[in-house]
């Protein structure tokens, strides 16, 4: 279960890095965006990207020894990235019905968390 929850979790990170880089993007063309919007939306994608890099290294390098510190930092990651996603898409468009952009994040949300839960018992033992 572990092996697929660190699939899991790298497969994630794998797709979020590209819909940062690809998807992303496209919203710097858009007009009716100011351009303080699209200096925060270059804060964002390069702040994804760079988590979504450092937490790969973490994934295939410390995590497999076991401790606990490389799982906490994954778990801080996700509420980070996925977290503030959803806060946002809560605070700023609560009554916008949902749009393509949430549709990518739904199952990379579930999914990294999901790799977490599987990935837990690496480090807490499979008794806790």
């Amino acid at each position: 279960m572990v092996l697929i929850g660190m699939m899991l979790l790298g497969i994630t990170l794998v797709v979020l890095a590209r819909v940062a880089l690809i998807r992303f993007p496209a919203h710097l063309g858009l007009l009716d965006w100011p351009p303080h919007a699209k200096a925060h939306l270059i804060g964002q994608i390069g702040t994804t990207v760079a988590l979504a890099v450092l937490s790969i290294a973490v994934l295939v390098g410390t995590f497999r020894s076991g401790q606990r510190w490389p799982w906490w930092c994954l778990a801080l990651v996700g509420l980070a990235v996925f977290g503030s996603y959803w806060m946002a898409r809560a605070m700023v468009e609560p009554n916008v019905p949902w749009h393509g952009g949430n549709t990518p994040f739904a199952p990379l949300t579930g999914g990294y968390f999901a790799g977490l839960a599987l990935s837990r018992s690496h480090v807490y033992g499979r008794n806790q």
